[in-house]
């Protein structure tokens, strides 16, 4: 349901344009957390002197665990004093009003408007040839971000951010983490092309420099 408020379209797409980058960085920060320890976990594995079990390796490893986790969960949340892709997600829901086909279309280049691209692009997110977004599509990448972060949110409640007297058997594991994480990705390009007009191919960085030299 669309929610009336005083502000303008052009308020509410800005709004969602700050939104957006503080959501890239925070995401893109976490996915380069990901491709670190995956660099480091090859120079480990690599090094037939370096001792197993590795206690520093470990160390960093649970580490890297807990980062991931309260990240994940973090952008799961929906509450009204955050700014996390759960909650930009659901202002889309509730003003479908402020990304009209006129306004989407309108941002791409003539040659791709003629060709149908632009139309084809907001079609993802309407049914064919509506004006508006759809909010039922929306809401169901919530419930889609909600479902993959669920388990992760529930074990860093538990264990991370509270020490819950309920806590004993509630588990995450490192898959868990990285298949929220995955959603995150999938979900943070799928609305940097809504507000932002722009391809987002991955929200993994491109390292100018290879960080494992020292090791």
């Amino acid at each position: 349901m669309a929610t009336k408020t005083d502000e303008s379209e052009d308020e509410i797409r800005e709004r969602w344009g700050q939104w957006l980058q503080a959501i890239y960085d925070d995401v893109l920060t976490l996915r380069l957390y990901q491709a670190n320890w995956a660099e480091i976990r090859e120079v480990i594995d690599a090094n037939p002197s370096i001792p197993q079990p590795n206690h520093v390796a470990d160390w960093i490893y649970d580490l890297y665990g807990v980062v991931l986790a309260v990240g994940a969960r973090r952008q799961g949340d929906r509450r009204k004093d955050v700014v996390t892709l759960a909650r930009l997600i659901d202002d889309v829901a509730r003003h479908p009003e402020a990304m009209p086909r006129e306004f989407f279309v309108g941002r791409y280049p003539e040659f791709l408007q003629e060709h149908g691209a632009a139309d084809a692009d907001f079609d993802q997110f309407s049914q064919p040839g509506d004006e508006l977004i759809d909010p039922a599509m929306v809401r169901d990448d919530l419930a889609s971000l909600g479902e993959a972060v669920k388990v992760v949110k529930r074990f860093v409640n538990k264990h991370l951010a509270h020490l819950g007297e309920d806590r004993h058997g509630v588990t995450a594991t490192y898959r868990d983490v990285e298949l929220a994480l995955l959603e995150l990705d999938r979900l943070l390009r799928r609305y940097y092309l809504l507000i932002d007009g722009g391809g987002l191919t991955s929200t993994t960085p491109t390292k100018q420099y290879d960080f494992t030299r020292p090791l």
